[in-house]
C-alpha cells in the first residue's frame, strides 16, 4: 500500500468525498477521512497543501473551502507560507469558514514575513484599504515595496505606483525612507 502515490490517494479520496462515499474528518474523527489520513504524515505540509488546493478548487473532486480550510491549516501550522497564504483568503471572503480579516491578516503575515510575494502583496492592500487592520498607507507601501522590488510581482508595482499618487509628500517620505532600508537589507543579505 506505501507504494501508492500521494496523487492516487488525494483522486480516490477526493472522488469518494464527492460521491458521500466518504466523509473528510474534520473533527479529529478516525471515520471517513481516515484513508488518506493514514497515508499523509502529519509532518507532510506540501501534501496537506495540496489536499487542500484540490478541494478548494474542485480538482477531481467536488469544490469544498471548508475541507480545504482543514488542510490549509494542518500545513499552516507547520510554516508553509503558500497554506497561510491560502487560508489567509478563506477567511477574507469567509470561504469554509467565518469571515475574519483580521485573521486573514495575520495568515498573510506569516507568509510574507516569509518572502511570500502574493501575501506581501494581500497585506499591503489590507493596509492600504484598512480592511483587517487600520488603514495605514506608508504600511501598504512597504508591504508593496517588499513584494514588487524584492519579489518581482507585477501586481505589487502597479498598486504602489496607483498607492504613491495617492499619497502625501510626508507619506511619501517616511515610505521612501522605510523602502531605502528594506533594499540594504535586502542588498546585504545577498552579499552573505
Amino acid at each position: 500500500m506505501a507504494a501508492l502515490s500521494a496523487s492516487f490517494l488525494l483522486q480516490s479520496t477526493a472522488v469518494a468525498v464527492s460521491q458521500g462515499l466518504a466523509q473528510p474528518a474534520l473533527d479529529g474523527s478516525k471515520h471517513g477521512g481516515a484513508f488518506i489520513q493514514k497515508y499523509v504524515q502529519p509532518s507532510d505540509a506540501s501534501a496537506q497543501f495540496e489536499i487542500g488546493r484540490k478541494s478548494e478548487f474542485g480538482i477531481d473532486t467536488r469544490a469544498n473551502p471548508r475541507v480545504a480550510a482543514h488542510w490549509y491549516r494542518l500545513a499552516a501550522d507547520q510554516g508553509l507560507a503558500r497554506a497561510e497564504y491560502s487560508l489567509g483568503r478563506l477567511y477574507f471572503g469567509g470561504e469554509g469558514v467565518r469571515q475574519d480579516r483580521a485573521e486573514a491578516v495575520k495568515y498573510f503575515r506569516r507568509a510574507a514575513v516569509q518572502g511570500y510575494a502574493l501575501a506581501q502583496h494581500r497585506l499591503g492592500r489590507a493596509y492600504e484599504l484598512g480592511l483587517g487592520v487600520p488603514q495605514d498607507l506608508v504600511e501598504a507601501h512597504w508591504w508593496y515595496s517588499l513584494a514588487a522590488d524584492a519579489n518581482g510581482l507585477a501586481s505589487g508595482r502597479l498598486n504602489l505606483k496607483a498607492l504613491e499618487s495617492r499619497m502625501t509628500e510626508v507619506q511619501l517620505t517616511q515610505a521612501r525612507a522605510r523602502s531605502t532600508k528594506l533594499i540594504a537589507v535586502a542588498n546585504g543579505n545577498r552579499g552573505n
